[in-house]
């Protein structure tokens, strides 16, 4: 089962109300630790039955792309298969779905980590002559969005000097780990034997109450397999307007909740606001806000915009998938 669509607090909701299964897949899209502001992090209305896999698995610091979180999420989809279970799939990033049931071509080109230190320093501008040089049939292709978004650029980039140099590159990465192909996945700890799931004989790292951090190997038995069939249910507002009301009463609730007390504590911790887990939707507005650049208020419409903007994007995605079942809400 797969729910997706334009709020994620509907969805979440929408999916405890029907109890259609048991056991969580969450991508909203990435789950950062050490943030906890995420919208099923110790939710009173999950039952006691349901179990919420990949949170608190990527440090903020560290960049996890949609091919690192695929990779997780087939692991996990395979083991709760193995044990007779449904998982329940929940999000509104559409790229993550899309390579997660479908894939895409450049999936198995992994990251070049010294050339995205390089290109990291580049301002957009910059980042857009290169791509440019390097495939301009690829800068042409983008769209609006694409073009500002320097970390699509360089992904685009890293792909354009792939296939320019035709190399072989192993598909593995090295997440979390020092070792090389292997990548931390956090499983519910009432799991037998957590510390043994994969065949791992060292201990496995607690990482939150009711989850366990393990390494696991990469290798083709995480794939996905194709046959397999879905339900992908998508919900939408009846009106526009419940829409940007859903965004502006969960943003004011989170500030209600100290997001603005939580950003310090992360900053108060070393990190900082270009790590990946900062410049996400909220989080960037405000450090804005604690960098006294603009007032809590303003910090609060831009992030309300902000998220607003990023939900009707997603639903343009998603309104060209002919796999998705959409109910009114």
């Amino acid at each position: 089962n797969i729910i997706t669509g334009k709020d994620i607090d509907v969805k979440s909701k929408f999916t405890l109300n029907q109890k259609i299964g048991e056991f969580n897949i969450g991508y909203f899209p990435i789950s950062f630790k050490p943030i906890s502001n995420n919208p099923l992090s110790n939710n009173p209305l999950i039952p006691s039955y349901t179990r919420i896999w990949l949170y608190d698995i990527v440090d903020s610091k560290i960049p996890f792309s949609s091919y690192n979180w695929t990779t997780c999420a087939n692991i996990a989809i395979k083991d709760i298969f193995k044990r007779g279970k449904t998982p329940i799939i929940i999000g509104g990033t559409y790229l993550y779905l899309k390579h997660l049931l479908y894939g895409f071509e450049t999936e198995k080109i992994p990251p070049d980590w010294k050339l995205r230190k390089l290109l990291n320093k580049y301002p957009v501008i910059k980042l857009q002559n290169e791509l440019i040089k390097v495939d301009p049939d690829i800068f042409k292709k983008l769209n609006q969005s694409d073009v500002a978004n320097p970390q699509r650029l360089i992904r685009k980039i890293e792909i354009a000097f792939y296939y320019k140099k035709k190399s072989k590159v192993d598909a593995t990465f090295t997440l979390l780990s020092s070792r090389a192909n292997e990548m931390s996945v956090a499983i519910p700890t009432n799991y037998s034997n957590p510390s043994n799931l994969y065949g791992i004989a060292s201990p496995a790292k607690r990482v939150r109450n009711d989850m366990f951090m393990l390494h696991t190997k990469l290798d083709e038995s995480t794939i996905l397999s194709s046959d397999l069939s879905f339900n992908f249910i998508g919900l939408k507002f009846k009106e526009k307007n419940d829409l940007i009301k859903a965004i502006t009463k969960r943003v004011h609730e989170r500030i209600k909740q100290g997001a603005v007390d939580e950003v310090k504590f992360l900053l108060n911790k070393g990190y900082l606001p270009t790590d990946p887990g900062l410049k996400t939707i909220g989080y960037s507005q405000l450090i804005d806000h604690i960098f006294k650049k603009v007032t809590l208020k303003e910090a609060i419409n831009a992030w309300i915009i902000r998220e607003t903007q990023y939900a009707k994007r997603q639903y343009t995605f998603m309104k060209k998938d002919p796999n998705i079942h959409w109910r009114m809400i």
